[in-house]
């Protein structure tokens, strides 16, 4: 009795085929390398802390985290400009078209109504913010504003253009020395300020640039 002698050439090539794992196109592997590599973006806002990716946020004590970053010398001329720069500085940077803008001040000042009122018209356009009382016990004056960034793109090139023309910082410095800053020589230490008021003093006027005593 003879038996057939079989060779591997004789396996049949659709059994081969079935036992393949199917394969995955490349371009979804591209697609999904690049997925796994992004990760979620987090807005941060001008504190530093994580903040709601559909907020700019400038907020709390705006003014004074802005001074914390450049300093500017208390009635500096031009300090509403010069906040403005600084404000569309990480605002052109950090944030981006269709974010709202969120801005505080703690004590109410002059300063802040005026530069505010020109950010919120720079970066949304005039009329488009909205103010809102934000007052406490130790911060009755207290306000916020708000809007939503809809004209980034001419906000970063006015302030490349006033840049080119005379520098933030140039602007700082010829204010701190111009006679008309009216600021005495030696100027008021925070502990001196604290004493005339009571103790009762304001977040921006610990730090020099806006402000003073509490009511």
């Amino acid at each position: 009795m003879s038996y057939p002698f079989f060779f591997p050439h004789h396996i049949r090539s659709d059994a081969a085929i079935n036992l393949k794992r199917p394969t995955m196109p490349r371009s979804l592997i591209a697609a999904a390398i690049l997925l796994i590599g992004i990760s979620p973006a987090v807005a941060v806002s001008l504190n530093g802390k994580p903040s709601d990716d559909s907020v700019c946020d400038l907020s709390p004590y705006t003014t004074s985290r802005l001074s914390q970053r450049t300093f500017v010398p208390a009635r500096t001329p031009n300090s509403e400009e010069i906040y403005t720069r600084l404000a569309l500085r990480f605002v052109v940077s950090a944030c981006r078209q269709g974010q709202t803008l969120m801005l505080h001040s703690d004590d109410g000042s002059r300063l802040d109504d005026r530069y505010f009122e020109q950010l919120a018209s720079t970066l949304c356009g005039p009329g488009a913010a909205i103010r809102e009382a934000s007052g406490t016990a130790d911060e009755p004056h207290a306000f916020r504003v708000r809007c939503r960034i809809t004209r980034l793109v001419a906000a970063r090139a006015w302030l490349r253009d006033s840049e080119a023309a005379q520098s933030t910082e140039h602007l700082i410095a010829n204010g701190a020395a111009s006679p008309s800053s009216g600021r005495p020589k030696t100027t008021e230490r925070a502990e001196d300020r604290r004493e005339k008021c009571g103790g009762s003093m304001s977040y921006g006027a610990l730090l020099g640039v806006s402000g003073g005593c509490r009511d």
